[in-house]
């Protein structure tokens, strides 16, 4: 049953008669009408009230709820926002700094390796001066980097500073003993230089070490053509031609050899493919020594 409130002692009643059963008011017909009426209209009006706050709130929400378009958007632009400044960043750090300065922060290690990507760009460019003075920096800090001195030695040979490349190539076969390039190219400086028992030596060696390697085997062929062992030297040539029949030098110089042991018809034939194979001296010699 609905209660009603008494006009008289405020106090909500469960009694809907004409006294009051808090405090015994007597409460007229008109009262109690009117009572109810305002009950009525109470309810009404808290109804009303919830449905304006809900009705404002699903406007306020409709109003102000984030279009997913347009927060999706949102965060993509913003993704490209902080990717164009990352890039911006990277861009402005390699400009301003190269790769040694970066490494100084890194320790005596990393420096190193700064330097020697230095001079690995620079031996690109063929700076040789500007690349050794890189590697060189490698060095005062590890002095057995065995990259470095590799390096170094090449840049040299390049300036034609023989007798630095051969010392740097000294340093690098005492630490490591086995290193095949190293062999290599200090036998081939050595032949450039007719210091042909350095050259036999460190051919020897890289052979030994390689002998999958073609080009070992036709600079040692050399070697025995210079000491006029044309046999070595054709057994050298002929080990070059099994690894790589596209190799010029080999027939040419296999030819050389067979023409000084009187094997006129094999040296022109042995020329003859060095010419197909693009070696510009063939020719001469054919014309000189095959009377064609």
């Amino acid at each position: 049953m609905p209660k009603i409130t008494c006009p008289r002692c405020t106090g909500e009643t469960a009694s809907q008669e004409v006294r009051c059963s808090n405090c015994g008011y007597h409460i007229s017909p008109e009262e109690l009408a009117d009572i109810k009426k305002y009950n009525q209209l109470k309810v009404v009006g808290r109804v009303a009230f919830l449905a304006l706050i809900g009705l404002s709130a699903i406007i306020l929400f409709l109003t102000y709820m984030p279009d997913p378009a347009l927060e999706e958007r949102s965060v993509a632009e913003r993704a490209m926002e902080r990717r164009e400044a990352e890039e911006a960043g990277q861009d402005a750090m390699a400009e301003e700094t190269d790769p040694a300065a970066l490494a100084e922060e890194a320790g005596p290690a990393s420096v190193a390796e700064g330097h020697y990507d230095r001079g690995m760009e620079l031996m690109g460019s063929r700076d040789y001066e500007a690349a050794a003075g890189e590697f060189s920096k490698v060095l005062e800090i590890d002095s057995l980097h065995t990259g470095a001195l590799m390096q170094r030695a090449g840049a040299r040979g390049n300036m034609n500073d023989f007798d630095g490349a051969v010392s740097d190539l000294d340093r690098l076969t005492a630490v490591d003993p086995d290193h095949f390039d190293a062999h290599l190219t200090r036998g081939y400086i050595f032949l450039l230089n007719e210091e042909y028992q350095g050259a036999l030596d460190d051919f020897n060696i890289a052979v030994r070490l390689n002998p999958g390697n073609a080009e070992a085997w036709y600079l040692r062929g050399r070697v025995w053509t210079f000491l006029e062992d044309d046999e070595g030297a054709i057994s050298d040539y002929n080990r070059a031609l099994d690894l790589n029949p596209e190799y010029d030098e080999p027939w040419l110089y296999r030819g050389i050899g067979k023409f000084r042991l009187g094997d006129t018809e094999g040296a022109c034939a042995d020329w003859h493919r060095a010419l197909e194979l693009g070696h510009e001296l063939a020719q001469r010699l054919i014309d000189d020594m095959c009377g064609e």
